[in-house]
């Protein structure tokens, strides 16, 4: 799936997701928000992923 908001990167088992609007520092909308249950909803699904990391973009915050 493709996403405007986040970033989703698998390796070996880990996920990482990146909260992707730096120019809000991250701020949740409904769009962020439904990106990231589609996304946790399907690497909860993945029998390959073993642990999720979450982050944000940019350096003045995770999200505000």
């Amino acid at each position: 799936m493709n996403y405007n908001t986040i970033k989703l990167n698998l390796d070996e088992g880990i996920a990482t997701v990146t909260l992707n609007r730096p120019d809000v520092l991250n701020a949740l909308s409904e769009e962020l928000y439904s990106e990231l249950d589609a996304a946790v909803t399907s690497l909860d699904e993945d029998d390959a992923v073993r642990v999720i990391i979450f982050t944000g973009s940019g350096e003045r915050a995770f999200s505000a």
